[in-house]
C-alpha cells in the first residue's frame, strides 16, 4: 500500500475543479460562437477552398472542449488510471470515449488542412486524387473505432476500485458527490498502445505533408503553374495554420509528459492532478482566440468591431471607418 496525504486546499478539491470548468464553460460559449460566425460570414469569398475546413476544426475544438468542461468535467486520481466526472452526464467511461474521439478528431482536422494545401498547390492533377477521399475515410473511420479497443478490456469497475483505493488510501477523503470512481486500466499497456498506434497515423501525415508544403511553398519554385501572389497568400494561410497547429501540440505534449513522469515516479498529489486537466479545459478557448489573432481577415474584423466609437478609434489607433476585408487568393 502506497503512503499518500490529502491535501486539504481548496485548490485540489473537486468544488475548486467543478468551478473552474463552470467558468471556462461560460466563457467559451460565447468565444466560440462568435468564432463560428467570423468562420461562416466573414472568411472573404477568396478563401471558400478552406472555409469548411476551417470550421471543420473549430467545430471539433468546440465540441472536444464542451466535452471537458460541460458534459464530463473529470478529476484525475494519478498515479492510478482512474478519476471522477462530475459533469452534466453522469457516465465516465461515455465521456472520456467521446472526449479521446473528439481531440482526436481535432488533430485530423488540422492533418486534413495541410493535406488540402499540398493538394491544391501541388497534386491537383497527380494520382493523389483518387486516393485522397477514400484514405480520408479510412482514417476517419479507424480513429473512433481504434480507441474504441481500450474500452473492450475495462476492468471489472468494483474490484478495480477496491485495488486503487488499497493502494491510495486518503482517495476516501475526496468529495464525490455520489459519483462512481472510473477505473480506466490497471495495466496501461492496452491503453499505451492503441494511443501510441492513433497518434501514429495523425502524426505522421501531418508532418508528412507539413514538411512537404513548407519545402515547396518557402522557396522559388518555377515547376507549379502558381502565381508569385498566390505563393505569398498561401504563405500567410500556411504560417497561421501552423501556428494554430504548434499550439495544439503544446497543449497535449505538457500533460502527457507530466502524466508520464507521475507514472512512473508513483506519485500523488490531487493539486498537481487538477493543474494538469487546465490545459484540456483550456484548449477550446484558446484555440478559438489563437485562430481570431493569426487570420488576418478574422483579426481585422475583430478589431474594427472592437473600435466601434471614434473615441475608441482615436484612443486605440483603430480606421476610422471599417473597410471591406482584402481579397486573398486561395
Amino acid at each position: 500500500m502506497e503512503n499518500c496525504s490529502w491535501d486539504t486546499s481548496y485548490l485540489a478539491s473537486s468544488d475548486f475543479l467543478m468551478l473552474f470548468s463552470h467558468v471556462v464553460t461560460f466563457c467559451e460559449v460565447p468565444i466560440s460562437m462568435y468564432g463560428a460566425y467570423c468562420i461562416l460570414f466573414k472568411t472573404p469569398r477568396k478563401m471558400r477552398a478552406v472555409k469548411w475546413l476551417i470550421f471543420n476544426l473549430h467545430f471539433w475544438s468546440t465540441l472536444s472542449d464542451l466535452t471537458i468542461c460541460f458534459f464530463g468535467v473529470p478529476s484525475f486520481v494519478l498515479p492510478s488510471f482512474a478519476g471522477f466526472g462530475f459533469g452534466a452526464i453522469d457516465n465516465a467511461p461515455l465521456m472520456t470515449y467521446l472526449g479521446f474521439t473528439f481531440f482526436a478528431l481535432q488533430a485530423t482536422s488540422i492533418m486534413a488542412v495541410y493535406e488540402n494545401r499540398y493538394f491544391i498547390l501541388f497534386l491537383k492533377t497527380s494520382q493523389w486524387s483518387r486516393v485522397r477521399k477514400p484514405l480520408w475515410f479510412t482514417i476517419c473511420l479507424f480513429v473512433p473505432t481504434f480507441l474504441m479497443i481500450p474500452f473492450i478490456f475495462l476492468p471489472e469497475q468494483e474490484a478495480a476500485r477496491a485495488l486503487v483505493f488499497e493502494r491510495l488510501p486518503c482517495l476516501r477523503y475526496i468529495n464525490t458527490y455520489d459519483r462512481e470512481m472510473f477505473v480506466f486500466a490497471i495495466d496501461p499497456i492496452i491503453p499505451a498502445v492503441c494511443t501510441t498506434v492513433v497518434v501514429t497515423v495523425m502524426i505522421t501525415p501531418t508532418v508528412t505533408f507539413f514538411v512537404l508544403t513548407l519545402k515547396n511553398l518557402f522557396k522559388e519554385n518555377k515547376v507549379f503553374n502558381i502565381s508569385r501572389k498566390t505563393f505569398e497568400t498561401q504563405q500567410t494561410f500556411f504560417k497561421a495554420i501552423t501556428i494554430q497547429f504548434m499550439f495544439f501540440l503544446l497543449l497535449v505534449i505538457i500533460p502527457i509528459i507530466v502524466i508520464l513522469i507521475i507514472d512512473f515516479t508513483a506519485y500523488h498529489n490531487q493539486l498537481l492532478n487538477n493543474i494538469i486537466l487546465f490545459p484540456f479545459y483550456l484548449s477550446g478557448v484558446w484555440s478559438t482566440l489563437i485562430m481570431l489573432i493569426v487570420h488576418s481577415p478574422y483579426r481585422k474584423f475583430t478589431r474594427n468591431l472592437l473600435c466601434c466609437s471614434k473615441k475608441q478609434r482615436k484612443q486605440l489607433g483603430c480606421p476610422r471607418t471599417v473597410t471591406s476585408i482584402p481579397k486573398l487568393r486561395f
